[in-house]
């Protein structure tokens, strides 16, 4: 292999040496911002039910609760 062509070949694999990093990060970014999206949706669902009592399952009410 010529020189020229080594040295290329060279320079081609650190490029994509870097590529490959920069797409990790990115990855590892998203990953993150995919979670906290989830933690955030998880969080307003409960605040939303705790909140609003109706859609809760309805509570068990004398007899049927143990209460006497």
């Amino acid at each position: 292999m010529s020189n020229t062509l080594k040295i290329l070949s060279k320079e081609t694999e650190k490029h994509i040496d870097r590529v490959d990093k920069l797409l990790e990060a990115q990855t590892v970014e998203a990953e993150k911002r995919l979670s906290k999206k989830r933690q955030n949706r998880d969080h307003d669902r409960n605040r939303f039910f705790n909140n609003h009592s109706s859609f809760a399952p309805p509570m068990a009410h004398g007899a049927a609760s143990g209460v006497r």
